[in-house]
Formats: C-alpha cells, structure tokens, sequence
C-alpha cells in the first residue's frame, strides 16, 4: 500500500463515514473508477486503523455526552434523563443481526456501481421524507424505546453499499418524531458500537498483524481518518441546522444518474453507429445538464433544453439501444432540476399560514393548485417555460413530497420518452 492509497482512504472514511452519503458505497466506487487495487487482506487490516480513527473522533467530539452517560448510564427519573445505554445496545442489535448473516451474500452480489446508485437514491429520497415529516410534526427532543429502535433499522440496512449509516439512522429518528438534532446526536453515538462492531468483526476474521503496512501509512491514514471525521461531524451538524438534510439528497442522486450513465454507455459503445464522430458520453453528459439546468427558475431562460434533445437525437441516429440509454439519463436530469426548485420552496411554506385572511389571489392559486396540482405537475412538466414555475408552486401549496416526486418523475419519464420517440421517428423518415 502506497502512501497516496494511505492518505486517499483515511479522508474518505472519515468524510463519508458521517456524512449522509456512504462510506462503503464511495469505496466500491474507488475501486471500480480511480484504480485503487489494493489487496483485500491488507484493505481488511487498514479498515482497523481507518475505523479507529473514526471510533475516537465520536468520544472526541461528544465528549460531554458520553460523560453524562458513563455518570449516568440508565439515566435519571428526576431530571428526566433517558437510559442512553440501554437504548444504544436494543439499537445496535439489528445492525448485528444484519452484519453477521448477510455479510457474505453483500460481499458477492452488491459491490458493484449499478447497486451502490440505487442505495444513493433510496437514501436520498429517506432523507427528503424525514425532512417533511418532521417540518409537519414537531419533533421530539426526548428518546425512547420506539425512536432507538426505529434508528437502528435505518442503520441495520447501511450494510449495503450506497446505503448511508448516518443518514438512515438520523432519517430514521426524524420519522420516529425526534428533533433534527436530537436525532443526529444519537445517530452519532450510535455510530461508536457499530464501529466497535466493525473492529470487533475485522479482528476475528482475520489477522490483526499490521505488519505489512508500512508505519508512515498506518499514521498517515489514522491522521486522515480522525481529522476528517471530526470535520464531518461538525460539518453535518451544521449543514442540518442551516439547510436540513435534503441538500444532501441532491448530491446523492447526481452522483447516482452519473454512475447509472457511466455504466449504460459502454452497452451503448458496443453498438454500431450511424454517423457518429463524437463520444457518447459526451452526448450524454450534454443532455443530463441541458434538462438539468433547464429545470431550474434561474437557468431555464437561458438553456435550451428541448432544442439539445433534438440535436442529441439527430447525431446519434434511429439506434433504439442508444434511446434506451438516453432516456433515463435525461429523465434524471429533469427530476434533479425539479427537485431543485421543489425542495426550497417545500421548506418555506412550512412558515406560510394559507387563510382566506391573507392575500385573496395568493389563497385562490394555493386552493387550485391543492385541486389540481398532480395533473398540473405531471402535464405542466411538459412545457419548457413553465417547469421550473410548477415545481416552485408545488412546494409553496405543500404538495405532499412522495406525491410530488412520483408525480413528477412519471411526468418526465412521460415527456422525455415521448419526445426522444418522435425525434427519433423523424430522423428516420429523412
């Protein structure tokens, strides 16, 4: 292992440990897109000290709280503190039970990018509904037997790939009625008996002999892995109090429409080509961000995005494996760039009260909107000028978040086929 390997993977595991974005979905990527091969068994011995490095920056960081805990560990019925040990051990069993009987089949039939998108985007999508959720019901700032379990199956199914551990067990407690904050601080404390776990199970299953590692590199990536870990924690806690935790569900499914792309495209490649003198992934790339940028209220005057499509399909001809590639590359351009307009507007309106007191024409389009607002997201999707505006108005009326999202991702799956069909049957007839 080279000291570049070293200082790569401690500054991952330590950033995407904490951060609601998966630090096993990130290091299967490593693998598979920046050819990182280093040998399983010393990867296996390097995961002691990585994970070490993140185990101590949890005591670090909430040093006060673990005090409180070791002082009090099943908690006080006068102040109202809650027994933090026992619920830390109920939620952990799940993640045990998950680890131990499924370990094998995930190291075989989940490690690869096509698996690891879909995790991304089943934690992006977990992470807007907890955010709704909890902007609709008050969360609570006391835990419970119901909200530890509740956290630790979110953080049972982080043992899949793309499946974020910290942001299935906040989402978790959110859903759970916890505060934001409260929900984050226990899914962090959560964190040291599964990384204890993680130790536990790496030492038993092969050996702990170091020896093969170079000194530099175990230091180099134990600085890594502790520095970057405080840093996310502080980060995270942050971010959450200002944005909330949807900004990381944009992240989440841009990098999965990218990875689902990338790994379309060498089907696609294979193929014959009509006249094509430019890279596919280049095509690709171009109709993603033109649907993308067109989808959002800032860009959409500028980007044509209907007038690329065209040109798009008119490069790569009638070859109906290349539609077939292009059409979910451009439905989730769309559906990021909604989501773009719909997530903000969706968090303010949590502050507007809708009374036929305030403004009577204000009250009069949230009223039609609440009627009519799926065939308007799902037709009104379809016309370039008024997309971004749509989406806006369906946050605004609070337009339910699983409502909206299906609504919207079948009216650009719809609208996306439709045209690239018709584009396609035209190229053909000249």
């Amino acid at each position: 292992m080279s000291l570049y390997d070293s200082l790569v993977l401690g500054l991952v595991q330590g950033i995407t440990e904490f951060l609601p974005i998966s630090s096993s979905g990130h290091l299967v990527l490593m693998q598979n897109y920046l050819g990182l091969s280093i040998d399983p068994n010393v990867l296996q011995h390097f995961d002691i000290v990585l994970h070490s490095g993140s185990l101590i920056a949890i005591f670090v960081y909430f040093r006060n709280t673990w005090i409180k805990v070791l002082k009090r560990p099943f908690g006080n019925e006068k102040d109202g503190s809650p027994p933090l040990l026992p619920l830390l051990i109920i939620s952990s069993i799940p993640l045990a039970i998950s680890g131990i009987y499924a370990a094998d089949w995930i190291e075989m039939h989940t490690r690869t990018p096509i698996f690891v998108s879909f995790g991304f985007i089943f934690t992006g999508i977990f992470l807007i509904v907890s955010g709704w959720y909890e902007s609709r019901f008050a969360g609570k700032e006391s835990i419970g037997w119901k909200q530890a379990v509740g956290s630790g199956i979110g953080q049972a199914l982080a043992v899949l790939p793309g499946f974020s551990r910290s942001g299935l067990t906040i989402a978790s407690g959110r859903l759970m009625g916890l505060s934001a904050k409260r929900a984050t601080e226990f899914a962090f404390m959560l964190g040291a008996p599964a990384l204890s776990g993680a130790l536990i199970f790496t030492l038993s299953t092969g050996s702990s002999d170091l020896a093969t590692i170079g000194k530099i590199q175990i230091i180099v990536g134990f600085a890594c892995s502790l520095a970057s870990s405080l840093l996310a924690i502080h980060f995270l806690i942050r971010t959450i109090k200002r944005y909330g935790m949807w900004i990381w569900s944009l992240y989440l499914f841009l990098a999965a429409s990218l990875i689902i792309a990338d790994e379309m495209m060498p089907f696609v490649e294979a193929l014959p080509k009509i006249g094509v003198a430019m890279d596919l992934r280049i095509l690709a790339g171009t109709l993603f961000i033109a649907l993308f940028l067109e989808a959002i209220p800032v860009t959409s005057a500028f980007v044509p995005g209907f007038t690329t499509m065209i040109a798009v399909i008119a490069i790569i001809g009638d070859d109906p494996w290349a539609l077939a590639a292009f059409i979910p590359i451009g439905t989730m351009g769309l559906i990021l760039g909604n989501l773009l307009g719909y997530i903000p507007a969706r968090q303010a309106s949590v502050k507007v009260r809708w009374s036929e007191s305030a403004d009577q024409k204000l009250f009069k389009a949230h009223k039609f909107f609440r009627k009519w607002g799926i065939l308007a997201v799902f037709f009104g999707g379809w016309w370039g000028p008024i997309r971004p505006f749509i989406s806006i108005a369906a946050g605004l009326s609070n337009m339910r978040p699983t409502r909206y999202i299906v609504t919207m991702a079948l009216g650009s799956l719809t609208w996306v086929t439709l045209v690239l069909l018709a584009v396609s049957s035209i190229v053909q007839l000249f």
